[in-house]
């Protein structure tokens, strides 16, 4: 981890995908032991790739133990989960839910259909716990000012849903005052 004065004056980390992977899951052991249990019981034994803005890592428990490899190695992964920097800003300012970043296209999981799920519950495990704990809110600052990584957007971005419905859908959700 590197360091780097931000333009208030602090000085901010400058960490890895690997890291604040790494730093989220232990964080969350020490805020919250059960929610620690609770994303080894999801993630069981999958073995995922992660990709964020192009940073590869490759992640699993063993034993317990969470596994970061910088990736893309050459190692079977049961499931694949990509996204860009705002997404993750998204889920954690609330601004997105995981299954309209999955659906609007902003957040890709591949695998079969228990490693999609699991990976799922996973975010939903993490997410939720970084509500609660203050270790945790610590960290989503730190990714947030981060000055080593590509700048997020401040607020939510527009819904991607809307672009790919087709002109009779778009005119059922108009006649019921559901769209934005």
């Amino acid at each position: 981890m590197s360091t780097d004065a931000g333009d208030d004056g602090r000085v901010h980390p400058c960490r890895a995908l690997g890291e604040y992977i790494g730093e989220l899951v232990r964080r969350l052991d020490e805020g919250e032991p059960s929610g620690g249990a609770r994303l080894r019981a999801v993630a069981g034994p999958l073995r995922a790739r992660i990709q964020v803005d192009g940073e590869t890592v490759e992640i699993g428990f063993s034993r317990g133990a969470l596994r970061i490899d910088p990736g893309p190695t050459r190692r079977r992964v049961d499931g694949i989960g990509r996204c860009d920097r705002q997404t993750v800003l998204d889920l954690l300012n609330g601004y997105m839910e995981v299954t309209d970043a999955i659906l609007g296209g902003y957040l890709e999981v591949t695998g079969n259909v228990d490693a999609v799920t699991r990976m799922g519950q996973a975010i939903e495990v993490l997410l939720d716990a970084a509500t609660r704990v203050p270790a945790l809110h610590q960290l989503a600052d730190d990714y947030r000012s981060d000055p080593c990584l590509a700048p997020g957007r401040p607020g939510p971005r527009a819904p991607a849903l809307l672009p790919t419905l087709e002109p009779a859908e778009h005119a059922l959700f108009a006649r019921l005052d559901l769209l934005p």
